[in-house]
């Protein structure tokens, strides 16, 4: 009897320890399938619309596409880009089409405002997230999102903020000569930011934690663009779009859509410092007081200008160099 309980005590232990060997093995093989394809949680950049505008570039057929970042407040920001370069729907041969894109605010006025704004213009895309600064990246995802859905038939994509005047004949020459070039495929073009450091200071607005970005020696970025403007073609954005589930969160929104994600999708950047004005006449920093003094002539060769929060200065530009 005695014997026949050990037997049976042997062999329910045996089973046990099978059954956890087995579930130890299925463990590590489902973690190391998890390596070989990882797939980031993506409930932080899940969002609907408030306001969408899903046949703006269907009805317009557009060539280039602009998509400005602006804050929920700035609507003397977009009442001056749609009355001076923002309002160009054809140039030559490219058709136009502008949205910008922002949250929501605290403040209810402002929300009913972006409202009424919106259906006037209909130029409003306003996600669901608390537009703030440590908000830019969802925001700049909405963005890609919202080409890939709405607009992928534009042949350039164009991100700028609010602050920034835009030569489209500057521009739309300098997409012409890389079409003539066949230099499109896969073209992110920008004042490029090359070897710049992670910070790590926690009291700057950039800090980013090493559980945020962890890549070390040296602490520094990938090449990237600078949020102010760039220029993407279809399938560079496609390229970049189809990487954002699976690249990790990064809070810095430029490092992020054209940093990290670039690189993972094998982009070069083309380096256009020259044709934004930011850094000035022979390679010196200038600051904006110093563009407003310049003519028509010299203003001409940037293709971009930043005007530092100063939206009325858009206004100046445009009055010297009405195309």
């Amino acid at each position: 009897m005695r014997l026949c309980q050990r037997l049976v005590t042997a062999t329910v232990m045996g089973m046990f320890v099978c059954i956890l060997i087995t579930r130890e093995l299925k463990h590590k093989s489902s973690k190391n399938t998890r390596k070989m394809s990882i797939r980031y949680d993506d409930s932080w950049f899940k969002s609907s619309y408030i306001i969408n505008e899903e046949s703006i570039c269907r009805d317009t057929n557009a060539d280039i596409l602009f998509y400005i970042h602006t804050a929920p407040n700035h609507k003397n920001h977009r009442d001056i880009i749609r009355s001076t370069w923002g309002g160009k729907k054809q140039y030559r041969d490219y058709k136009i089409t502008m949205v910008f894109l922002l949250g929501h605010s605290n403040d209810d006025q402002i929300n009913e405002g972006i409202h009424n704004e919106s259906t006037i213009h209909h130029d409003i895309i306003q996600g669901t997230f608390r537009d703030t600064y440590l908000n830019l990246t969802y925001k700049a995802r909405m963005g890609l999102n919202w080409v890939n859905a709405y607009c992928s038939n534009a042949k350039f994509i164009i991100k700028t903020d609010d602050d920034v005047f835009v030569n489209i004949p500057i521009l739309i020459k300098q997409l012409e000569e890389l079409e003539i070039k066949n230099e499109t495929k896969n073209l992110l073009m920008c004042r490029v930011i090359y070897g710049d450091r992670v910070i790590r200071n926690e009291l700057h607005k950039n800090y980013v934690s090493e559980d945020e970005y962890d890549v070390h020696e040296p602490d520094i970025y990938p090449d990237f663009c600078p949020g102010m403007a760039f220029v993407l073609s279809r399938n560079a954005l496609m390229r970049i779009h189809t990487l954002l589930n699976y690249t990790r969160f990064l809070k810095v929104d430029d490092v992020y859509i054209t940093g990290i994600l670039a690189k993972k999708a094998g982009i070069k950047h083309k380096d256009s410092t020259k044709l934004t004005g930011i850094d000035g006449l022979w390679g010196i920093k200038l600051p904006w007081e110093e563009y407003k003094d310049l003519d028509r002539s010299r203003l001409n060769q940037y293709m971009f200008i930043l005007v530092e929060g100063k939206p009325e200065s858009i206004g100046e530009i445009w009055e010297n160099m009405q195309f």
